[in-house]
């Protein structure tokens, strides 16, 4: 479950962890440039014993992904993929969520090697075990939420099933309207649309992402107003 060598340095380490689709972590030492990589994540115990100069990195979701804290409960599976089915490594279940349209989100287990696949977008419980959660990505400054609000929302003449080239320029678009809170966007027909409203309203539709605008670093969201 844990192999450590010596290295050059810690990119090599990281090469290591690559190119093997058991590990889910490296940890490596910018002291002595010793590598250990790992096929079940480390306890609490473990990181908090380490040295000052340990560099412990774990793997990541696939690009057009983000990593969210939480689980969606149960094996979830779209059109029989998915399901806690074994998968090669967990870039083969990021593969699998982006071959189906209603999928907005993949659990993986990087030591297990299962793939969940799920129609939300956000999880909606604590995390289980050592299985990632990857979501569809917000641009920066939004967070996903789960759902739809119906209808082509524009606003200022932008949006309405605007096409564009990606869903950053969705986002973009809500950017510049002041009256714009969040913005929908299809990641296959890239289509785009944006709302006045903070939150979705009703089921989440088709591949649609539905993404809020998110409190500026130093703040927090409270519900109310003055």
């Amino acid at each position: 479950l844990f192999s450590s060598t010596s290295v050059s340095n810690c990119g090599e380490c990281a090469t290591l962890c690559d190119d093997s689709s058991a590990c889910v972590e490296y940890l490596c030492s910018e002291f002595d440039n010793m590598c250990t990589v790992n096929q079940v994540p480390f306890t609490g115990a473990q990181i908090s014993s380490m040295d000052n100069d340990d560099l412990l990195c774990a793997k990541t979701c696939a690009d057009g992904y983000v990593a969210e804290q939480g689980d969606v409960p149960g094996w979830g599976s779209i059109n029989g993929n998915g399901g806690g089915e074994y998968v090669s490594d967990c870039g083969e279940c990021a593969d699998m969520c982006n071959a189906e349209l209603s999928c907005r989100s993949y659990e993986c287990s990087p030591s297990d090697r299962k793939c969940n696949l799920n129609t939300a977008s956000a999880p909606t419980t604590d995390a289980y075990t050592d299985f990632m959660f990857c979501s569809k990505a917000c641009s920066d400054g939004y967070a996903s939420q789960n759902g739809d609000i119906p209808g082509w929302g524009s606003l200022a003449g932008h949006g309405g099933g605007e096409s564009v080239s990606d869903c950053d320029e969705c986002a973009s678009k809500c950017d510049e309207v002041s009256s714009c809170l969040s913005y929908e966007c299809s990641t296959s027909d890239l289509k785009c649309s944006l709302n006045a409203i903070l939150s979705p309203t009703v089921d989440s539709q088709d591949d649609y992402v539905f993404c809020s605008k998110v409190c500026s670093e130093g703040y927090s969201e409270q519900i109310g107003d003055i």
